[in-house]
């Protein structure tokens, strides 16, 4: 939490990272993308759905649902403003 919001206290960054780091233009990622598509939820969803079918069909309609909520996700990240 240090690191992202950047507060103060213990921090191993030199004075000229940190001159760097506030230059105009220069902006924070929030990597946010990666924990809601590949996090320890999801993937613990899929392996549990995938548990409990029953038949091939019931396991392809998952893995239908997996793709199709990876299509939403993608193109919500590709139509994001930057």
């Amino acid at each position: 939490m240090t690191l992202t919001f950047s507060s103060p206290g213990l921090s191993s960054i030199s004075e000229g990272e940190r001159r760097d780091a506030q230059r105009p233009g220069d902006i924070a990622v929030f990597p946010l993308a990666f924990p809601l598509i590949a996090g320890p939820g999801s993937l613990s969803a899929i392996v549990l759905l995938m548990g409990r079918a029953r038949s091939w069909s019931d396991g392809a309609w998952v893995l239908l649902m997996l793709l199709a909520c990876l299509g939403v996700t993608y193109a919500a990240i590709r139509n994001a403003e930057e």
